[in-house]
């Protein structure tokens, strides 16, 4: 019967298990755990004390610990001692003596392929166990060493290296034999050292001791340097690798063809081209023959060195032409190496392809990127998603829909099943198509084959729908989203604030807006400008404001782009002053590199009367070396003809022709348009030619302006004829020309003329707005063709014409001034359905018509109803005074007096005449003429009805010589009599007999003011 095996075989067994468990050896990259160590040397956590343990009781079934493998990840267990004797030791009798020795387990695959411990234990291994236990267990090691009296050695030293798991521990004591006498450290000792910390990670203290060797006169070996370099190559420190390659080429070594394919690996990641090429020329010149890996790397990144050159020929403008040149020709050289690669029968990898692909579609050469796809399909290198997803990608930025959409279906019959960045690129694709059912097509085939959208996914197909229009499915999808995907990224919520900002839908961007900030942190300068830009198109110029410093206070300098965008919306919402304030801030904060913001400054300056200061703010613009353009001057000119500077307009105006700047339609415009309405007719005439003389023929804004003036000015005539002349010139008259030849014709009375021109619109087919209509309205209203204002009305209806707030005011006024009170009413329930308000003129106007008809209580309701949405106005008060007054409720009139004031309304001239005339009437002489002593002391003037009013009741009632002085005082309060009053004197003289006294006033009789 075979024997057990002895307890110290089984110790280092363990033992050298607990080491692979806990450390990979070198060149491994196996993940494993342990949960059990070696207590001290002969004792294991769970088992028996082995180190007084007879053999018998090491054969007895009792468990102890083994380690074995489970879905290639290493684990501990406890176990039967038989089996580690059944997998660990095989037993064999030769020439009756038994034969142990230490096999490979049983499923070699799954255990690491270095056996540190094979064949017999030695002295060296049984201290060294001893050894380790001392470090494991920590305390004052230097004390047990020194009781044990050791004497270290450097093959003792490796051999605890070998079986220390901690490299710390290792490295202690290996400090520690370097302290004891005899002791002398070999580069073979630092070169175990070296690896051991390397396998624990440990850069800055393998830098270290490689300098400390340097110091001590002592080199690594060359399999150390590859070791380093490996290592540091794999955790991107490739700068490090790079320094200990030169200290090794500078100790006499020549790296050999695995770490120059380790080096060049580590180049690929950042695209390292130059550093590629002259590791290329450094590997030929040392006289190595590249290999296939060699090559295969090599040419990734060289295509991706294009590739970063193209980016930042991208980002830096300026650089366009020299970046794009050098990205062309990194990429030539990378197919210059892949066909040497082929030529000496190595067969490029698929990475190698897709990153040439990649490349390819990214310098715009997408034909060749399909070509280089049939290459790979002729080399027998199959596709993956990766080069389909690179290829439609590429497709799909280049607006090669079709191409793209081939190659799609192209991947499927491939047998490649497309994954979440395919439809991701391809739903994008069918957004920018504008084909939103194919995207909805796709998104749902998606999903019934299990590929789960994710945030990119859900994004794009949510911008696909808003831009197509349908933002209800666009909310839904969006809601699904949010059910499924609980967190968002910064990029997701970036992408779903500028989709809800471009469809306009702002207050849902700025809710994810404010969610990023809240969960991913801080938002950026291209966030804030997306937000802007919606808030300005938005015309929320508070928002924009509020954004704008936000994001200042949170620390982002606003760009001039910034700056700009907040300018404009300022100066969309007229805030001229604010302008002035961002514009000095933009000065200190950043460089302008543009005219705009001058412009929209000079705009804002000339619009609030500050010519001066524009004018300074253009010579400012000149000594900045940015030369003020078209733009720049159009704006300060229309600034000085809206002050009625037109003479500096001009004399503006030839200073920039003087400058080489041409003027053009805004600029003669302007000019034309100002001095028409200056009245300097011959001026604009000059101007008017001279523009077709400059080559710049007038067009129908210039024509306008012109006819515009002229009709403003009453030259109905002169109009008429420029008009007539407008098509003969090129320029067809449009709406605008009707529209202001009409409004002239109707304010000079020629209403049969504005009817033809109205007829002859129709004639020529110039559509008719809502302008023409409301000129003509007025027109009817005011010569009081009630008829032709109501056939008018029924005619804009049919015509699909809206009628505005303007038209119903004129429409009203012409049925009110016709008497027509009921269809007044009428219209303006009309308005009211259409969503119109009336205000307070149109209520003005019905309650003046319900008076002229004695409809009193109409009128109170209809003031009443007023109230509710308008507030009355004193012309109100006076309204409702007149009719209750005529209607004899004298008493109801002084009500609203005092209701009128209570309000806070301030009685006028025409309130107090009104009840003088009331209380005359009722024969209230003394109440009226205390009424009118009240004028004078709230500060009212009377005027000459008011004088009349009151004289005529004293003349009827005989009191004439009260009539007297009151003509009197209207000679000392400059308010001069009109022949009423003359006539009321001289027929009341004239009937008390006193022919004398009435001589006085019949020369005023007939000559005074009407």
């Amino acid at each position: 019967m075979a024997k057990n095996p002895s307890r110290l075989k089984i110790q280092l067994i363990i033992h050298q298990w607990q080491r692979l468990m806990t450390g990979s050896p070198k060149g491994s990259t196996s993940n494993v755990e342990t949960s059990h160590g070696i207590d001290r040397l002969g004792k294991l956590p769970g088992a028996v004390d082995l180190s007084s343990a007879p053999s018998e009781q090491i054969a007895a079934p009792t468990l102890t610990l083994a380690f074995v493998s489970q879905n290639n990840r290493w684990k501990s267990e406890a176990m039967h001692p038989r089996f580690l004797q059944k997998h660990c030791f095989s037993t064999s009798t030769t020439h009756g003596k038994s034969n142990r020795r230490y096999v490979k387990p049983i499923k070699e695959n799954t255990y690491p392929v270095k056996t540190p411990y094979a064949g017999a234990t030695t002295g060296f291994q049984r201290l060294a166990l001893q050894i380790n236990s001392i470090l494991d267990k920590g305390g004052d090691m230097e004390a047990e060493f020194e009781q044990m009296r050791l004497k270290p050695t450097s093959t003792l030293v490796i051999e605890v290296m070998k079986l220390q798991a901690d490299p710390t521990k290792a490295l202690s004591f290996f400090r520690w034999a370097e302290k004891q006498g005899g002791f002398v450290s070999t580069g073979y000792v630092y070169d175990g050292m070296i690896l051991k910390l390397l396998d624990g990670g440990k850069v800055e203290t393998v830098e270290a001791l490689m300098k400390e060797m340097e110091e001590r006169k002592l080199r690594p070996a060359s399999s150390t340097y590859s070791e380093v370099v490996a290592y540091l190559c794999r955790t991107n420190n490739v700068d490090a690798a790079e320094r200990i390659v030169a200290e090794m080429k500078a100790g006499g070594y020549k790296p050999d063809l695995s770490l120059y394919t380790t080096r060049m690996r580590s180049y690929v990641k950042d695209g390292r081209a130059d550093e590629a090429r002259k590791l290329y020329a450094e590997l030929r010149e040392n006289k190595v023959e590249p290999s296939g890996i060699f090559y295969d790397f090599f040419i990734r990144v060289l295509a991706k060195g294009s590739l970063s050159k193209h980016l930042d020929c991208r980002e830096r403008p300026s650089a366009d032409a020299t970046m794009e040149r050098k990205a062309v020709i990194e990429l030539e050289k990378a197919f210059k190496h892949l066909e040497e690669m082929k030529k000496k029968g190595y067969t490029p990898h698929v990475d190698t392809y897709n990153a040439l692909i990649n490349s390819l579609g990214r310098e715009g050469q997408n034909k060749r990127a399909l070509l280089l796809l049939q290459e790979m399909k002729e080399d027998h290198t199959p596709p993956d998603r990766v080069t389909y997803n690179c290829l439609l990608g590429n497709l799909q930025r280049a607006g090669l829909y079709s191409e793209a959409t081939q190659l799609f279906e192209e991947m499927k019959i491939s047998g490649c099943q497309p994954d979440v960045v395919t439809y991701s690129i391809m739903l994008n694709l069918f957004a920018g198509m504008g084909n939103v059912e194919q995207a909805c097509d796709l998104f749902q085939d998606m999903k019934t084959k299990g590929c789960s959208p994710n945030q990119v996914t859900y994004s794009t197909f949510i911008y696909a729908l808003q831009k197509a229009g349908r933002k209800e499915e666009a909310w839904r999808v969006y809601e699904e989203m949010r059910e499924r995907i609980h967190s968002f990224s910064f990029v997701t919520y970036a992408s779903l604030v500028h989709g809800f900002c471009k469809v306009e839908d702002v207050d849902e961007g700025y809710k994810l807006f404010e969610e990023m900030k809240a969960k991913c942190g801080p938002a950026n300068i291209i966030n804030y400008i997306i937000m802007i830009d919606a808030f300005k198109r938005a015309r929320r110029w508070r928002m924009v404001l509020h954004l704008f410093e936000e994001m200042k206070l949170k620390g982002i300098p606003p760009t001039e782009t910034t700056y700009n965008l907040v300018l404009d919306t300022l100066q969309r919402a007229g805030q001229w002053a604010k302008i002035w304030e961002v514009f000095k801030e933009m000065k200190q904060v950043c460089t302008i590199s543009r005219t705009f913001a001058y412009n929209v400054t000079v705009d804002a300056l000339a619009k609030t009367g500050h010519i001066r200061q524009a004018y300074l703010l253009l010579q400012e613009l000149e000594k900045t070396g940015l030369p003020p353009d078209a733009v720049t001057y159009n704006t300060l000119i229309n600034g000085l003809v809206k002050d009625n500077q037109v003479d500096e307009a001009r004399r503006l105006f030839m200073e920039m022709k003087s400058k080489s700047f041409t003027p053009n339609h805004i600029t003669y415009t302007c000019l034309i348009d100002g001095f028409a309405k200056a009245g300097k007719w011959e001026v604009a005439g000059e101007l008017l030619e001279e523009m077709k003389q400059a080559g710049c023929e007038p067009n129908s804004f210039t024509c306008n302006a012109f006819l515009d003036s002229l009709c403003k000015d009453d030259r109905v005539d002169t109009a008429m004829q420029f008009f007539r002349q407008m098509e003969q010139k090129g320029c067809t008259p449009d709406v605008i020309s009707y529209n202001s030849l009409l409004d002239g014709l109707c304010r000079a009375g020629s209403l049969n003329a504005a009817k033809d021109l109205f007829e002859e619109m129709k004639k020529k087919n110039c559509p008719r707005d809502v302008v023409t209509y409301n000129t003509l309205l007025k027109a009817y209203g005011t010569a009081g063709k009630v008829k032709d204002a109501v056939e008018l009305y029924q005619e804009m209806k049919k015509e699909n014409i809206v009628p505005d707030l303007y038209t119903f005011n004129s429409f009203l006024h012409a049925l009110l001034k016709g008497q027509k009170v009921n269809e007044a009413c009428n219209i303006v329930r009309e308005m009211q359905q259409m969503g119109y308000t009336p205000n307070t003129p149109v209520y003005n106007s019905l309650l003046s018509g319900l008076g002229k008809l004695g409809h009193i209580d109409a009128a109170w309701k209809l003031f009443e109803e007023m109230r509710k949405s308008c507030k009355p106005t004193v012309c109100t008060y006076n309204c409702l005074i007149d009719i209750y007054h005529k209607g004899g409720q004298l008493d109801r009139a002084f009500e609203i007096f005092e209701d009128m004031t209570r309000a806070g309304c301030t009685p006028d001239v025409y309130t107090f005449s009104s009840l003088i005339t009331g209380l005359q009437r009722a024969g209230q002489l003394e109440e009226a003429h205390n009424l009118f002593r009240d004028m004078h002391a709230v500060g009212v003037l009377p005027n000459v009805v008011t004088y009349n009013t009151l004289m005529d009741g004293y003349c009827k009632a005989g009191k004439i010589e009260e009539a007297q002085k009151l003509f009197d005082e209207m000679s000392q309060n400059n308010c001069p009599p009109n022949q009423q009053t003359y006539n009321s004197l001289f027929n009341a003289l004239m009937k008390e007999g006193q022919v004398d006294e009435a001589s006085k006033y019949q020369e005023g009789v007939g000559k005074g003011t009407t």
